[in-house]
């Protein structure tokens, strides 16, 4: 892996910390990363704002503990002490975060996904994901540190979804297995019958379909001697269809290829992605290309910034 070479982990400092440090160790070494920054935003609850302003001397033990617990977490859960840097801020997490993330130039942002707090966690992340310009990795808080033994692609035969095989690849290379599943759900249309086809004859012809799409997406791949599995799930709902197949096959991390809504905004996720960060149990790559969307991002983060 050659991609991550900067990374950005939301430290939330709570017992699921850990599970983000190993991954972030584990991203690092397979992929020679130069610089982890590990990144907590200290919640405007903590301190009013009035009152930091006014007495700021107060912040100072906050930005203490929080950096000792996250050097602690760190030290303890990785061995790439030598590349990490801890920072501690305050403000509105996604607008920090996104900041941080065109300051350092990140190739990826870790970050944990909790609901067994509040849904302001759920919410923070899936704006990340959906709105920072490189790949997003995302780890549910049920989620536990394990070998990655089985890889999967949730492809729709876009050029999104070959860009998340290729990473998929590499990922498989960087840890010498075997193969790589590819997923494609596909359904059987509304108004089927007006071919006068039944809907077991029509799901044989989307199938037949989803299987060339295969063949296409795949076709001049350099897959340095990985095998591609096709898994095909038959469902109406394509996030349904997904969590059907990952609970099913015993996937251990899946990877999709965000896709944008047009051109000009394409560093925004999909629909499907979206749930499936809300709903999937297991670690979610999300994987964008950082040359896509910058004007927009740039535009978007001053919006941030400026609050216009």
């Amino acid at each position: 892996m050659y991609r991550y070479r900067r990374m950005i982990v939301g430290m939330n400092l709570n017992e699921k910390d850990p599970v983000l440090v190993r991954e972030a160790a584990r991203l690092a070494e397979l992929g020679g990363s130069e610089k982890i920054v590990y990144l907590h935003v200290l919640s405007a609850q903590e301190i009013p704002e009035k009152i930091s302003k006014e007495y700021p001397q107060l912040l100072s033990p906050f930005h203490e503990l929080a950096e000792e617990r996250i050097k602690k977490t760190v030290l303890e859960n990785s061995s790439e002490s030598d590349i990490f840097e801890c920072r501690i801020r305050e403000g509105l997490p996604i607008k920090v975060i996104l900041e941080e993330v065109k300051a350092l130039d990140a190739d990826i942002v870790l970050l944990g996904r909790n609901y067994s707090h509040k849904r302001s966690n759920k919410k923070l992340t899936e704006n990340i994901a959906r709105k920072a310009p490189c790949s997003v990795f995302i780890v549910p808080s049920e989620s536990h540190y394990r070998k990655i033994k089985n890889i999967m692609v949730a492809s729709d035969g876009s050029s999104h979804s070959k860009s998340a095989l290729e990473e998929a690849i590499l990922l498989a290379k960087s840890l010498r297995l075997e193969s790589v599943s590819c997923l494609t759900v596909y359904h059987v249309p509304m108004g089927y019958h007006s071919t006068g086809k039944s809907y077991e004859e029509f799901a044989e012809i989307m199938l037949a379909n989803a299987k060339l799409e295969f063949k296409e997406l795949t076709e001049g791949l350099d897959v340095g001697g990985i095998d591609i599995k096709p898994v095909f799930e038959l469902d109406e709902h394509v996030e349904k269809g997904i969590l059907s197949a990952v609970n099913r096959e015993s996937v251990d991390i899946l990877i999709v290829g965000a896709r944008g809504r047009s051109t000009g905004a394409s560093i925004l996720l999909g629909s499907v992605t979206e749930h499936l960060i809300g709903n999937i149990n297991i670690p979610l790559l999300a994987v964008k290309n950082k040359s896509a969307g910058v004007d927009f991002f740039e535009a978007m983060l001053d919006v941030l910034m400026t609050g216009n």
